[in-house]
């Protein structure tokens, strides 16, 4: 639906380290105080702190797939 079947390797790994990268960053600017600060996601009440999990899960999702697809397990 993204149109990813569109682009290059080269552009979506360039896309997801970006992306990663500015997360990290993100997450390290973060104060020790937002960590246990609750919010809604998707109209659930959630931590920052679990939203980072819930990031690094996603994220490990699609490592697992682009292992599985194209690198041959």
């Amino acid at each position: 639906m993204a149109g990813a079947n569109a682009r290059s390797m080269e552009s979506l790994v360039g896309e997801l380290e970006a992306v990663r990268r500015a997360t990290i960053a993100m997450l390290e600017g973060f104060p020790d105080e937002a960590w246990g600060r609750w919010g809604t996601a998707s109209d659930k009440s959630v931590t920052v702190r679990a939203l980072a999990w819930i990031i690094a899960g996603h994220e490990r999702h699609h490592m697992s797939i682009i292992r599985e697809r194209y690198l041959n397990g």
